[in-house]
């Protein structure tokens, strides 16, 4: 497998570039203490969830899902500053998971043991069949927002991920408790203790991805909104989407896209 070593040296160094660039920006004079300022540089945080959900396949177990979506956390530290007019470059640096959820039934035929005369008989049973993609990332996001009014804000960027890790998990839910065999009436069907603890639910042991990508990169849009809290201080919410430009999974090829809710905090550095 390719070391990650060159992309992890890669992605520090566009880390370095990016804040290696800023130079410090300051205002004169003294402003209302509840007016909005715009003019220095700021540092601060988001933090916030994420809505995942699936665009391809991914395979695991006996199962291929096509469908798939989960919640998941997201923090960062932030660092903007001041471009032209109405302009600010932004950058997020930080951690956020993109985990998915998948599930689908199925009828199957399997052999069901009748303890009475210890013979063995073959009955339809259904199943949920649920699948688990996880994965981990740092990222950097690099933007440009453009302030709308003073406390309203759009804009757009890149983001950028490694990949700290990725696995999948299968898990087959027996939903049929109970059959009903022709000749020999309602019969129970579970797993036996052998198999699986829980009686109707066996979940397989984790499996790293094979076919993962290592590095991801997304194009985003965002709009938000700023409230002062004293003279430097301001925090607001942000919702940000985005799409992906490269797969996380490459063979069967899996996308991620996500809806980010976000509160934020921004405090001026002068």
């Amino acid at each position: 497998m390719t070391s990650f070593r060159p992309l992890f040296v890669a992605f520090i160094a566009g880390i370095a570039l990016v804040f290696s660039t800023a130079a410090p920006l300051f205002a004169q004079g003294e402003d209302n203490p509840l007016e909005f300022r715009t003019e220095f540089e700021r540092i601060g945080g988001e933090l916030g969830l994420s809505s995942v959900w699936q665009t391809g396949q991914y395979s695991v177990g006996c199962g291929t899902f096509e469908k798939g979506a989960k919640i998941n956390p997201l923090i960062a530290f932030a660092y903007d500053r001041p471009l032209v007019s109405r302009f600010r470059f932004e950058a997020l640096l930080g951690y956020q998971g993109r985990s998915i959820k998948s599930t689908y039934n199925s009828r199957e035929s399997v052999a069901v043991a009748i303890a009475a005369d210890s013979s063995v008989e073959r009955v339809n049973v259904d199943f949920e069949n649920v699948g688990t993609a996880s994965f981990n990332y740092l990222f950097l996001m690099p933007s440009v927002k453009f302030y709308i009014t003073k406390g309203l804000y759009a804009g757009a960027g890149v983001n950028m991920g490694l990949l700290l890790g990725g696995t999948v998990q299968y898990t087959k839910n027996i939903l049929s408790k109970s059959v009903d065999i022709p000749q020999r009436g309602p019969t129970e069907v579970y797993y036996v203790e052998q198999e699986s603890s829980d009686p109707y639910s066996m979940i397989f042991p984790a499996e790293d991805i094979k076919n993962k990508s290592a590095l991801g990169f997304d194009g985003v849009a965002y709009i938000g909104a700023e409230f002062p809290v004293g003279r430097k201080l301001k925090i607001g919410p942000r919702v940000l989407y985005s799409i992906p430009l490269t797969p996380v999974i490459t063979d069967p090829q899996l996308k991620l896209n996500t809806l980010q809710f976000m509160v934020g905090a921004r405090y001026d550095l002068n």
